[in-house]
């Protein structure tokens, strides 16, 4: 039996395995299809609670989707923003603004970071944000943690 051959019968099992460990690529088509649709969901895990929100389109919430599925963890912020660094900025296209509410996901462009406003102290930013998603359901599992909390973040295909 040819070697060559046996192993040439390997390589889309290989690429088929590599493909599932590195998780679902969003192409642009996909995340079009579901703009036109208007079915652009985010969907958040909490210790087992699920989180939806609705993705505002622009090219931030873009970036932000291809770097989905993904798990981050959050800090909190004088007990009304969960949030977190990102290690490379992302596109500030997108409409900017400095008022903010509750179930806001938002990113600030001056500190390179994710925020998630879970409460409202009356205090607007102090610099714009650029949000990317409102949340729809399940803003008390973000409410409910105190402190650093582990949030998995997953597009809805």
């Amino acid at each position: 039996m040819n070697v060559k051959f046996k192993y040439r019968k390997l390589i889309p099992v290989l690429l088929l395995a590599l493909t599932a460990a590195a998780g679902p690529v969003y192409s642009e088509d996909l995340i079009s299809r579901h703009r036109e649709e208007g079915t652009m969901q985010l969907i958040m895990q909490i210790d087992g609670e699920i989180v939806t929100a609705e993705l505002i389109d622009s090219e931030t919430t873009r970036e932000f989707i291809s770097m989905m599925p993904t798990t981050i963890n959050l800090y909190d912020f004088y007990n009304r923003i969960k949030y977190c660094y990102f290690e490379e900025p992302l596109s500030q296209k997108g409409p900017k603004q400095l008022e903010y509410e509750p179930g806001d996901i938002a990113y600030w462009p001056e500190g390179n970071e994710l925020l998630i406003y879970y409460r409202h102290d009356g205090k607007p930013m102090r610099s714009d944000i650029i949000v990317m998603a409102r949340i729809k359901s399940g803003l008390e599992a973000i409410k409910e943690h105190k402190g650093s909390v582990e949030i998995s973040f997953q597009f809805q295909e």
